[in-house]
């Protein structure tokens, strides 16, 4: 059903709406009833120079009426002065409240709304905004700062728009990567306010970050990666690189893990926090040395050598009077 001028009309699949216009129009006009045809003398000249069609046979009395003269053609549901709601003039103007036509070929189309009969897209011309609606409720804007996506109950899903600071902003409920309907990632905000990236591999200026077997991230680049922490203002507060000897440098003012808290004070190194209470030097899987604090609260270094300025120590045996004593000897 379309509703025109507050009149319904059944939109069948089998006739098109220009179709139903031409067969209601006939049938209004050859169904005809009443009327009355008046050759007009308007300037009194005696000669008729307009034809009058009315309700009433008088001019004054008629209150529907079509008027047709040498300037054009007109019909007011307001009497003989008008005014004109549906007119044709000499100077090429048509003026009407509804239009039916198959093909309109137009050089320049002045409206303010364009919309089809379904009511499933409409053309605002006064702000260049596009409407799409689909079956399920759901509809696309396009206006001239972006894009947004609503639901049937015209909540925002997702939007996307050029900030005042004239960045490209993308956001939504919940953004999905995929081809073809398979979903191969998504950026959402948890239930905490934390934004998630859920991904199986991650590029970033040609590095390919992932997951390895082991759970591990993991980051593949042939050159040297270099991976900086900024803060909100865009300033670099830490860094994870290989230096160009080949070895990992964690450079950072804290460093946080599930068991350690590090921050650098001056030169040195204050590390708190320690639920296990010892730090242990692990090469090749084997422990090298540790440090750690005892049950009374003293702290402990244990390690075969010992660096003090320029010397070594190391733990050495010696013996007196049959007595095996273990002393820190420098070597």
């Amino acid at each position: 059903m379309l509703n025109v001028l507050g009149h319904w009309y059944n939109i069948s699949s089998t006739k098109s709406f220009l179709q139903q216009s031409i067969e209601r129009q006939t049938k209004r006009i050859t169904g005809n009833q009443g009327g009355y045809v008046v050759m007009n003398d308007d300037n009194q000249d005696g000669y008729p120079d307009e034809i009058l069609i009315m309700n009433d046979l008088s001019i004054g009395a008629a209150t529907k009426l079509w008027r047709a003269n040498l300037s054009g053609i007109g019909y007011s549901s307001h009497g003989y002065t008008g005014p004109f709601e549906l007119a044709m003039t000499m100077d090429g103007e048509i003026n009407a409240s509804m239009i039916t036509t198959g093909v309109l070929n137009a050089d320049l189309i002045k409206s303010g709304m364009i919309k089809d009969v379904q009511q499933n897209m409409s053309i605002n011309m006064a702000n260049g905004d596009i409407k799409i609606s689909a079956d399920n409720g759901k509809s696309f804007e396009i206006w001239t700062n972006g894009a947004t996506l609503y639901s049937a109950n015209n909540d925002v899903l997702a939007s996307m728009f050029i900030s005042a600071n004239g960045k490209g902003v993308l956001t939504g409920q919940c953004l999905y990567i995929g081809t073809r309907g398979a979903e191969k990632g998504s950026f959402y905000e948890s239930a905490s306010g934390k934004a998630i990236l859920n991904t199986d591999f991650l590029y970033v200026n040609g590095i390919e970050i992932y997951k390895n077997s082991n759970g591990r991230l993991t980051a593949n680049t042939a050159v040297v990666g270099n991976f900086s922490i900024e803060d909100s203002n865009g300033n670099e507060i830490g860094s994870f690189y290989e230096s160009a000897s080949g070895k990992s440098i964690l450079s950072a003012d804290k460093v946080y893990s599930d068991e350690i808290s590090a921050k650098t004070s001056g030169s040195k190194v204050q590390i708190t926090n320690l639920s296990s209470g010892i730090i242990s030097l692990v090469t090749n899987g084997n422990e090298v040395g540790s440090f750690y604090v005892n049950v009374n609260g003293q702290s402990y270094l244990r390690t075969d050598v010992l660096q003090l300025g320029n010397y070594q120590y190391a733990e050495r045996s010696i013996t007196i009077d049959g007595v095996t004593y273990n002393v820190l000897a420098r070597i």
